[in-house]
């Protein structure tokens, strides 16, 4: 027996020790180079950000080598083969990609079948990503099967494995710019981890080196590694580092969040202040910077112990309280810049700005929140998602509760109410009864196949006849929803063209043709008499930042929307301070002459001098992953808030309307804080 037939097993391996954090690295940089042209990193970020990634996979690989050399402690046995590492890299990976693969495949046809993917980017974005993953997996097993085989003819397999390597690069770049995520999920990141260590694995020498015979180079290795992991760690405690790699990346925040979550003692999911999170106090699960603001208890649940600030509505009674008929239209996913009342160069919507040059119009307002569920219902409620989110055992980020609803309110005031098309019991959230309008018109709907419901001819339809029909002595509450600019986009054709864009803009289109019917049905029926309230749930992106759809961040796209009013009490003109579309609710109670200070409101009338900054929410990431997001905006200044990652953007809206350079850190006079986000949570009531 040879003396390297019987060294012992138990050596450390240097391939063990460095692939991880290298892949690690890898990914994060991968992601930066996707996602970091949205904050306008500089290079000593990049590096900082690249550290981050090192010391991350360095704590996870370090806990996989300790268990491994427990269980291999005091082995010893003779080598009866030679088995090259390379063969066992190729089979490992290939074992771990094929059935990882297999099962994404399987999840993305269920989902894709359940859910129609809206848009052509992300469906190739998709495939393409699936089909991609498999070339390594192929490569890794024929040259695995090459090396059980014919040995002399793989004998130097540099050249294979720099062409797996270099196909892993673009593989790697691609998968971290795609929507892919939201089908694949937080497998796909522990796949690329675990295969972009096997492609960096061979490259790497075997051996620790020996300080007693090659110091020099130990030395070295063992500096670099100390170096490059206490830049990570200063660099998770560095706000513009920590957002560059967490806020916006999809793929390496599991990998981070597996890596920190032996940080948090109290086990309540926040990041403890050693890794760079806001977890205030982490001996008590109670406290921290992702909890919500409960404000029936003495306790300071989100680590805020400033003053909250106030919101004043003035009381205000009318001596004769009007009852108008009143008409919320809301149009599903419509971004404010596509209109042209709000600039854009294409007339869109006619039929809207003619109602806005009649009434009230506000240039900046807000959706509560970027997804239809949580935005539609706070809006009815006029109460923040912040307020209305309850944690539970089963839903630790919150699940929706709210204390007020403004049919119940209107019902009490003599209204009969009646909802057509309500997204909220199309989609399946919630039953009819629990809208607690007196009727409620679903339509023709065929939600989830090709035409994504009712299309706004068909609700138009079906509201004229109830109005015409209707012999009710009561004043009607009407709410009228149109789906047709969301995912899939079909409409008749007015804009020449086969872009995305072109196509999202007939959809506005035809929703403004039968809009304009609606209206005039309205004015022959009630004049100038009816309280008219135009607005959207929440925007869209096209593109931007590399999203399509909505769900997935709080820039412009998806929470700036159009808001139009018309009727008594409503003073026409031109509202240009940014405004919260929470303020719809307390607008018509204060039209109606009721006190709207004495309701649990979370923000005043719309008519009146004092609009607090409006803030929306990002309570979750579509199926994946909770958010816990906010953003304030304050005169040209918006900041966004990740309670979940404790990562922070801050843009000026003036002099960056795409929100491309991340502010935060600077000397930015006049701008928002964290503080004053905070202060305008413990607002909400």
């Amino acid at each position: 027996m040879t003396q390297e037939e019987s060294q012992p097993a138990n050596r450390w391996s240097l391939r063990a020790l460095l692939a991880w954090p290298l892949a690690s690295a890898a990914i994060a940089l991968a992601e930066v180079s996707q996602y970091g042209q949205y904050q306008s990193p500089s290079v000593t970020r990049w590096l900082m950000a690249g550290c981050v990634g090192f010391v991350v996979g360095l704590w996870l690989g370090l806990g996989w080598t300790l268990m491994f050399r427990v269980l291999r402690r005091d082995v010893a046995r003779p080598r009866r083969t030679s088995m090259d590492p390379r063969l066992l890299t190729g089979l490992v990976a290939a074992c771990l990609v094929t059935p990882l693969l297999l099962v994404a495949s399987r999840e993305v046809l269920s989902v894709s079948r359940a859910n129609p993917i809206d848009f052509d980017a992300t469906a190739l974005r998709l495939w393409r990503a699936g089909l991609l993953l498999s070339v390594p997996a192929f490569v890794l097993l024929f040259y695995g099967f090459l090396r059980w085989a014919e040995p002399r003819v793989a004998k130097r397999p540099r050249r294979v494995l720099a062409c797996v390597a270099l196909t892993w690069v673009f593989i790697l770049a691609h998968m971290c710019s795609g929507a892919f995520f939201i089908y694949f999920g937080a497998p796909t990141s522990w796949l690329l981890w675990a295969v972009t260590a096997a492609v960096i694995a061979p490259w790497i020498p075997r051996e620790v080196p020996r300080l007693s015979t090659r110091w020099r180079s130990a030395a070295a290795l063992w500096g670099a590694v100390a170096i490059t992991s206490a830049v990570g760690c200063l660099g998770l405690h560095d706000d513009a580092t920590r957002s560059l790699v967490l806020h916006d990346n999809k793929v390496f925040p599991p990998l981070h969040a597996a890596a920190t979550a032996a940080f948090d003692r109290d086990g309540d999911g926040a990041l403890a202040e050693l890794v760079g999170g806001n977890d205030c106090d982490d001996r008590d699960a109670t406290r921290s910077g992702l909890h919500v603001e409960n404000p029936n208890t003495s306790t300071d649940e989100n680590c805020y112990e400033g003053a909250p600030s106030t919101i004043s509505a003035l009381p205000f009674k009318t001596s004769a309280p009007r009852r108008p008929p009143i008409f919320l239209i809301t149009i599903d996913t419509v971004r404010a810049d596509h209109l042209e009342l709000y600039g854009a160069k294409r007339p869109t919507m006619p039929a809207l700005t003619s109602l806005a040059n009649s009434g009230r119009w506000f240039e900046r307002a807000y959706a509560p929140a970027n997804h239809t569920f949580f935005a539609m219902t706070a809006l009815l409620a006029g109460q923040s998602c912040e307020r209305m989110l309850a944690p539970s055992d089963a839903a630790p980020a919150g699940s929706l509760r709210y204390t007020f609803w403004l049919p119940d309110r209107l019902r009490t005031l003599g209204y009969k109410s009646i909802a057509f098309r309500p997204p909220l019991v199309v989609s399946g959230k919630l039953r009819s009864e629990d809208l607690k309008f007196d009727a409620v018109d679903l339509g023709a709907d065929d939600f989830g196949q090709k035409h994504r419901g009712t299309n706004s001819k068909q609700v138009v339809d079906s509201v004229i006849t109830f109005l015409r029909e209707n012999q009710e002595p009561d004043p009607l509450f009407t709410w009228v929803h149109f789906m047709d600019p969301h995912g899939v986009h079909e409409a008749h054709t007015r804009f020449i063209g086969g872009t995305l864009n072109d196509r999202y803009d007939n959809e506005l289109s035809w929703v403004d043709f039968n809009l304009a019917r609606l209206l005039r049905e309205i004015e022959d029926q009630y004049g100038d008499e009816a309280l008219i309230i135009v607005t959207a749930d929440h925007g869209e992106s096209l593109g931007e930042h590399q999203n399509y759809g909505h769900g997935f961040s709080l820039r412009e796209p998806e929470i700036k929307v159009p808001l139009i009013m018309r009727g008594p009490g409503v003073p026409p003109g031109v509202e240009r301070r940014p405004v919260s579309a929470l303020g719809i609710v307390p607008t018509v109670l204060d039209v109606l002459g009721e006190d709207v200070a004495s309701f649990p409101l979370s923000y005043p009338s719309l008519i009146r001098d004092t609009l607090p900054a409006p803030v929306s929410h990002n309570p979750e990431y579509l199926w994946n992953e909770q958010r816990m997001e906010s953003a304030i905006i304050i005169g040209p200044w918006k900041l966004i808030h990740s309670r979940t990652s404790n990562t922070t953007l801050l843009f000026n809206l003036n002099s960056d309307p795409a929100e491309v350079h991340n502010l935060f850190g600077t000397d930015a006079p006049g701008a928002p804080t964290l503080d004053d986000l905070k202060a305008a949570h413990e607002a909400f009531r």
